[in-house]
């Protein structure tokens, strides 16, 4: 049986009825079956979609969810008698390859396991061990009613887990991240750790910490507000990214400089170039790179390192009152503005399609109408070296995640190796 997904009911006690969406074979969130309004409002959790495809899926298994739960019941499967069922041959003949309509199996592979159209292997039954985690919960929550339980992929060797902890109401009052694997634990641990840092309004509350031999958890206020748009502005405004700009500055520690060679971030690019498995940046030449940057003194600042419109929540409509949520690769050591450049490149790569040249020209353009350093406006060589930087500090983070090979990680290099 496989451990993680013992794990998942955890979170729930034994008289709940959960179903998984999109399925118990590949499940994302896990809700609770209460009544149609609950699961309506609890399947909102599945992923956050921003293009048209995308939110279409979302929409077509809300409605599944809602007005047929017994599709996402976990079942057990019934045999029969080693014969193929005709349910199946009708999908072969028609659809060979129905396995890959990524909506018809992850709505119905649970159906087509019940009824043997897919092989017995490809069903894992679940645990009946429930509710470790539940009197916890209520303890870092008094309020709390159920939860949303939302899973990384299986084969992501930083998978955890999520709890939407939700009041009567179905509102979120809080969450709860939860790791066992090796690198999701000790993300779920770092991000505890920098919540604690954070200034007052930058990021959630933290609750409390549970440690065991198998698993890590921590507990964290809910931070309800609306996602900024997925979408740079135009470079007409006199000072694109004003509103993201001055929230990070909240995170700038102006009391420790260094000298751009004893900054802790810049030894640590300078290691992990030389360390990478790209010959490209073996042979960087790090002395001449930096040498634009060796005139002002730089502070520190506590990085998010994985700053996003989709990791960020406007609570109200008043200015500047945003949140960055998902911590769990922020450090303490961070260097200014590679928050900023970050969210430019993940941006312009993700929702723009945009080539490097192109993503490069827009950065350069927004720092050098938004920057400041020593009172004066940064030379164009700062401002470029500050891009490669940045971009190099994602591709290494994109290479301990993972990535190696991701046409991203090939976006960023592209980033880091041009030299306008």
């Amino acid at each position: 049986m496989n451990s993680e997904r013992v794990s998942w009911f955890l979170f729930f006690t034994p008289k709940e009825t959960v179903l998984a969406l999109p399925s118990w074979t590949a499940p994302r969130i896990l809700i609770v079956n209460r009544s149609l309004q609950q699961r309506w409002r609890d399947s909102s959790a599945f992923y956050p979609a921003f293009r048209l495809r995308a939110k279409l899926v979302k929409l077509l298994i809300r409605l599944a969810v809602t007005c047929c739960p017994s599709l996402f019941l976990r079942k057990k499967r019934r045999y029969v008698s080693g014969q193929k069922h005709p349910l199946a041959e009708c999908l072969h003949r028609f659809f060979p390859s129905f396995k890959q309509s990524a909506i018809a199996y992850s709505l119905f592979s649970d159906y087509f396991i019940s009824i043997g159209v897919l092989s017995e292997n490809e069903y894992i039954d679940c645990t009946e061990q429930r509710g470790t985690l539940v009197e916890q919960i209520h303890h870092w929550f008094p309020p709390a009613d159920r939860v949303v339980l939302l899973s990384g992929a299986a084969s992501d060797p930083k998978q955890k887990l999520v709890a939407k902890v939700l009041n009567r109401h179905g509102k979120a009052i809080g969450y709860v991240k939860f790791g066992e694997k090796e690198l999701a634990r000790h993300r779920v641990e770092n991000e505890a750790m920098i919540l604690q840092k954070l200034p007052k309004g930058t990021g959630p509350d933290f609750r409390g910490l549970e440690k065991s031999d198998c698993f890590i958890c921590f507990a964290m206020s809910a931070m309800n507000g609306s996602m900024p748009e997925a979408k740079l502005p135009a470079l007409t405004t006199t000072d694109p990214l004003h509103e993201i700009r001055q929230n990070l500055t909240l995170l700038q520690n102006t009391q420790t400089v260094f000298d751009i060679d004893q900054h802790p971030a810049i030894i640590r690019l300078r290691k992990g170039a030389e360390c990478s498995s790209s010959p490209n940046l073996r042979t960087l030449d790090f002395d001449k790179i930096l040498l634009p940057l060796r005139t002002p003194s730089w502070p520190t600042v506590i990085q998010h390192s994985d700053f996003t419109p989709w990791n960020i929540l406007r609570q109200s409509p008043t200015p500047n009152d945003l949140c960055a949520i998902d911590w769990e690769e922020g450090i303490t050591d961070g260097f200014p503005n590679f928050d900023l450049i970050y969210y430019i490149l993940q941006t312009a790569y993700f929702m723009h399609h945009w080539s490097a040249g192109q993503t490069f020209n827009y950065t350069a353009t927004v720092l050098s109408k938004a920057l400041m350093l020593n009172g004066q406006r940064p030379a164009p060589a700062i401002i470029n070296t500050l891009i490669r930087l940045a971009a190099l500090d994602a591709w290494l983070a994109g290479e301990r995640g993972g990535l190696a090979g991701n046409p991203l990680q090939h976006f960023r290099l592209s980033i880091i190796l041009l030299n306008p």
